[in-house]
C-alpha cells in the first residue's frame, strides 16, 4: 500500500509545473484568427493583445502573399510583417531572408512610451524558416510557424522566436 501512495503521489508531483498558469497554445489550424510569437525574448500574442490595439491582417492568392499583425501587451506594441512574392504550399518550409536569397521576407517593430522604437527586416545574410501547416483555398485559411533573425539599420539583431499564426484570409 505504502508502494502505491508513493507512485501516486509521484505521479502527481511530477505531472505539475511551475508554468501550468502559462499558456501552452497549440497551432490550430481551424482559421481561429490567432498569433503568437516571441520578439527578443517578450511575447506577443493576440490572446493577450487589447482589442482596440489589435490588427490582423492577410492576404493570400496562388502567387503572393502578404501577412500583417499589430499586438500590444503592457502597453509595448509589436508589429510583424511577412511579404512571398511566390505561391506557398502546404507542408513546405521557405527561406525568410533578403531579396537577393529568398521569395519571403519578413520586417518588424517594436515600441512603446517608456521603450526606444525598434524598427528591423530579414536580410540577405540572416533571416530564418517558415512552415506552411495548412493552406486551404476552399476554407480560405493558412496557418504556419516561424522563426527568424532581423537586423535594424544600426546592425542590431533582433530574434522572432517560436511563432505560429492561424487565420483566416
Amino acid at each position: 500500500m505504502k508502494k502505491i501512495i508513493v507512485l501516486v503521489t509521484f505521479v502527481a508531483l511530477a505531472s505539475c509545473s511551475s508554468d501550468d498558469d502559462q499558456k501552452q497554445l497549440p497551432l490550430t489550424m481551424n482559421g481561429s484568427n490567432y498569433v503568437e510569437y516571441t520578439f527578443n525574448g517578450k511575447r506577443m500574442s493576440s490572446f493577450d493583445s487589447g482589442e482596440d490595439a489589435k490588427e490582423i491582417m492577410c492576404n493570400v492568392s496562388k502567387t503572393y502573399s502578404w501577412i500583417y499583425f499589430k499586438l500590444e501587451k503592457n502597453n509595448e506594441f509589436s508589429t510583424l510583417s511577412l511579404s512571398s512574392n511566390t505561391g506557398f504550399e502546404e507542408g513546405k518550409t521557405y527561406s525568410i531572408k533578403g531579396n537577393l536569397n529568398s521569395n519571403v521576407r519578413a520586417s518588424n517593430e517594436f515600441y512603446g512610451p517608456n521603450i526606444p522604437y525598434i524598427s528591423c527586416s530579414t536580410n540577405n545574410e540572416i533571416g530564418g524558416t517558415i512552415t506552411i501547416a495548412k493552406l486551404d483555398f476552399t476554407n480560405r485559411i493558412i496557418a504556419a510557424k516561424f522563426s527568424y533573425d532581423c537586423a535594424d539599420d544600426k546592425g542590431n539583431i533582433y530574434a522572432v522566436r517560436d511563432g505560429w499564426f492561424d487565420l483566416k484570409f
